[in-house]
């Protein structure tokens, strides 16, 4: 464990695991923490600690508190790193935007081809219901049915009056 503040630059800096910039935010969350230890020892005792009181005290953090502070140190630096490109990614946002729109347009086709499309679809559409109804009326000469379609559309309906 790191006794002394060059010890945990050390540590918080040499791994190579990390990136330069999330190393350095570590060492400065952990100088914030110390000078708040500080001054509540001040606070506290009346005096600032001593050179081996901040040594214990360095002795005596954990790696899971470094772990802590170096999380802590990424968030930081995430937050920071979005407020201060907030405005290109919302730039790239709405580039994404207009762009997925227009091909969004283009492959619906233009205005000619849909009007055509449209156009017949209303043609044929009756064309296509009257002669399901046709054959649904000639089919009953050939096979007839319990129903009687043919009979119930040619004769007037009866009312319910008669007694």
């Amino acid at each position: 464990m790191p006794s002394n503040d060059r010890e945990v630059f050390d540590k918080l800096t040499g791994d190579g695991a990390t990136a330069g910039a999330e190393d350095f935010s570590t060492y400065a969350l952990f100088a914030h923490e110390r000078r708040e230890w500080v001054t509540h020892h001040t606070v506290t005792h009346g005096r600032p600690p001593t050179a081996s009181e901040v040594e214990t005290w360095i002795g005596n953090i954990t790696d899971y508190q470094f772990d802590q502070m170096r999380i802590r140190a990424a968030s930081f630096f995430d937050v920071a790193a979005r407020a201060y490109m907030a405005e290109e990614i919302e730039q790239a946002r709405q580039d994404t935007l207009k762009s997925a729109v227009v091909r969004e347009v283009k492959a619906a086709g233009n205005f000619w081809r849909q009007l055509f499309i449209a156009t017949v679809t209303a043609i044929m559409a009756p064309v296509i219901i009257g002669l399901i109804v046709v054959a649904a009326l000639r089919s009953e000469a050939f096979v007839p049915s319990i129903a009687g379609t043919r009979d119930r559309l040619q004769s007037p309906p009866q009312s319910s009056d008669s007694r």
